[in-house]
């Protein structure tokens, strides 16, 4: 992320663990902590995921959770640290496999935190689905202007 004024600085506070949490709680839609084997074992949500999906992906591979199209980018992801890298991190759009077998399409970006003793990686994502919505109520108006359209020329 680049800084919209790069010739001042600002002074930022030493975070502890409890402000780190909040801070991920209120800025993300969905953030699954992961272990060094890419299993899920927590998770941060907002209220757009459903409870039941999110402990549903807890204690499984990251891989398991995404549908097939999605398993592919798994290993991109996890190998692109947002943290680390000094080149712009790509989101990836990945859809998350649902309790009821529905697919949540989000974007995704994996980070590492880390200070002297202990790191923490999560996958931070970002819920689609009311863009999803407003593209479909977009679509579904195209296509009956068309069809309206259609119907002043037919009757032409």
């Amino acid at each position: 992320m680049a800084s919209a004024h790069p010739l001042q600085s600002v002074e930022l506070p030493v975070l502890s663990p409890a402000w780190v949490r909040q801070f991920i709680e209120k800025t993300q839609d969905l953030t699954l902590f992961i272990d060094h084997d890419t299993i899920v074992i927590d998770a941060f949500h907002s209220d757009s995921f459903c409870a039941v999906d999110v402990l549903r992906w807890i204690g499984h591979p990251v891989r398991s959770i995404v549908g097939p199209e999605s398993v592919g980018k798994i290993d991109f992801l996890l190998s692109s640290d947002v943290g680390e890298n000094s080149s712009a991190v790509p989101w990836r759009h990945i859809n998350l496999l649902g309790a009821t077998g529905t697919f949540i399409p989000v974007l995704a970006r994996y980070l590492v935190l880390r200070s002297d003793a202990q790191e923490a990686r999560m996958v931070v994502l970002r819920d689609l689905r009311p863009l999803q919505a407003a593209n479909d109520r977009f679509a579904a108006a195209q296509r009956e202007m068309e069809h309206e359209y259609n119907e002043r020329l037919r009757k032409l």
